[in-house]
């Protein structure tokens, strides 16, 4: 089976629509990333996220527009008083974009890090992945402490009054053309939950058994022993991971019971509450920025909005993401297909379509980096006042007073600039939305779930007795593989005498290794275990992850 990505298939799009009064339009929002040059008041560039500009906006002081009860410390100014109220809910994630609304995370800035910047990006590809063959969900809790805003004394700095009547491009290149007008300070905690090397056949029961006990309520009694089912049966379909992410607080090193106890809803609802309840909003992070046109302060510059170029940005990143993720997964198999034993013809197939998958990273990122380059032009002209409306016009074209941008962005705006197939019309009172679909296709070979292999090259099956050997209670596994070559137990408040190295016993054309091991209060859980093939390549392994009550 072929599968075609496609990101548009438009060329550029400009419109340019009559403002009927002089207030600039709302610009757009952004949502929370972790290296973000975005705070209250800051001016940007929508086409450079990952890029702080100097100070241009000065304001007085900071308005919170709502207080919530018990929960205001830090804040300013006036506004209504509201009951805090956290939010949970739980849900199937079935896209990296419905993983990233859920953890309340940019896309467009990832992407204008991760493209066009040589620092760390925000990425989740290596711990999700979205095939089919695999099933997650979220657990998630939101408190909301208030929005704030800059007040109404805000205005151009003088030194940005001063730039602005010298030159329109100069003000651009340190001002940008947006501004933050308002912010959303709240906390987040969410567990993810992703099982992994799911049959069809499971994929199905799993899909019906979470839907039939999410309209059965998961909170409470009946829908927690609801839960506890679903989430048992998730466990034996495949390889089970746990993510906890955490925006706000003190991080994901204060929620340890959401990891010990993952399979109880109540537990995890209990242990998100008391996180959130303990925060006030100095601890809270900024999960929405409200941001607004610079033409406000400045009338006589165009309304440019590029609310297209950052939704574009983030979708190319969000299958960036995807296509990687896809591509690490058969990295791994193919350097670790003597564990495997995988065959000359799929080993040979995983590498084919590795090699097609860098391609098409290779051409999506070239997409994002002319994406970003087509908008600057038209930004560019458009803060020129520049009348070209296509290619077929006899008009002159512009010069760009290049020296006002940074030595890495001149040569590329000198370039793009004065070319003639794209340019606008802008007065006073006009809004121009401006953006490209940037087109991206590519195609490749579907690898079906069946021809892929576990994620480990190993079979663990583990079980407890708190029955027949009571009051004593014990837990037994059984890993087994033709390529063990150990095992060992990894985790701290194991007696040392279990530590040893259990024995490799032959099983017909596998060999087996059988682990015993006591419970007592001593032990912490989760119980792990590192297994080490004939390869010298070695594998984590979870062999119980709570007490058995």
């Amino acid at each position: 089976m072929t599968t075609i990505l496609s990101i548009a298939r438009n060329a550029l799009v400009v419109s340019v629509a009559s403002i009927v009064c002089n207030a600039a339009a709302l610009a757009g929002t952004y949502a929370y990333f972790p290296n973000s040059p975005l705070f209250l008041g800051a001016n940007f560039d929508p086409t450079a996220l990952n890029e702080a500009r100097l100070p241009c906006i000065q304001f007085t002081t900071e308005i919170q527009r709502e207080k919530y009860k018990g929960n205001d410390n830090g804040a300013r100014g006036g506004g209504t008083v509201s009951p805090r109220q956290t939010q949970f809910d739980l849900s199937q994630i079935k896209s990296r974009e419905s993983l990233y609304k859920h953890l309340n995370i940019s896309a467009s800035i990832s992407g204008s890090y991760g493209f066009f910047s040589g620092s760390g990006s925000f990425e989740l590809e290596s711990e999700n992945t979205f095939g089919s063959d695999s099933f997650t969900w979220i657990v998630r809790a939101y408190t909301k402490f208030g929005d704030f805003g800059i007040d109404e004394t805000a205005t151009l700095n003088p030194t940005a009054s001063q730039i602005l009547k010298r030159s329109r491009t100069a003000f651009e290149a340190r001002c940008g053309t947006e501004y933050v007008s308002q912010i959303t300070r709240a906390a987040l905690v969410a567990v993810v939950y992703t099982v992994k090397n799911v049959a069809q056949s499971e994929m199905q029961r799993l899909e019906a058994q979470f839907k039939a006990s999410y309209d059965t309520g998961f909170w409470g009694v009946e829908g927690g022993a609801s839960y506890k089912s679903f989430f048992e049966s998730a466990k034996q379909v495949g390889t089970m991971e746990v993510h906890v992410y955490a925006l706000g607080g003190d991080g994901v090193t204060s929620l340890s019971d959401l990891v010990t106890s993952t399979d109880d809803i109540n537990k995890v609802r209990q242990a998100m509450k008391k996180y959130l309840d303990n925060l006030t909003v100095d601890k809270s992070a900024v999960t929405e920025y409200l941001t607004g046109s610079l033409k406000q302060f400045a009338p006589n510059l165009p309304d440019v909005v590029l609310d297209t170029y950052n939704r574009r940005i983030g979708e190319l990143w969000l299958l960036r993401e995807d296509l990687l993720a896809e591509r690490q997964r058969l990295v791994s198999f193919v350097r670790a297909s003597a564990d495997y034993s995988i065959d000359a013809n799929t080993l040979k197939m995983y590498k084919d379509r590795i090699s097609e998958l860098s391609k098409s990273l290779v051409e999506l990122e070239d997409t994002a980096r002319q994406c970003r380059l087509i908008n600057q032009r038209v930004k560019i002209q458009a803060m020129l006042g520049a009348v070209r409306l296509d290619k077929e016009t006899s008009l002159p074209s512009t010069k760009v007073d290049a020296e006002n941008y940074p030595p890495q962005q001149q040569m590329n705006l000198l370039s793009v600039a004065n070319q003639s197939d794209v340019s606008i019309v802008s007065n006073d009172n006009t809004q121009i939305n401006i953006g490209t679909d940037c087109p991206f296709n590519a195609s490749y070979t579907d690898i079906s779930p069946e021809l892929l292999p576990p994620p480990y090259p190993f079979s663990i099956d583990s079980w407890t007795d708190t029955f027949g050997t009571a009051p004593k209670k014990y837990m037994f596994s059984v890993i087994r593989s033709p390529k063990i070559s150990s095992v060992r137990l990894i985790d701290s408040g194991v007696p040392p005498l279990t530590l040893a190295t259990p024995p490799v016993v032959p099983e017909g054309n596998d060999v087996r290794v059988a682990v015993k091991l006591e419970l007592d209060n001593s032990i912490t859980f989760p119980i792990r275990a590192i297994v080490t093939m004939r390869s010298g390549r070695m594998y984590p392994a979870l062999l119980l992850d709570s007490m058995p009550r």
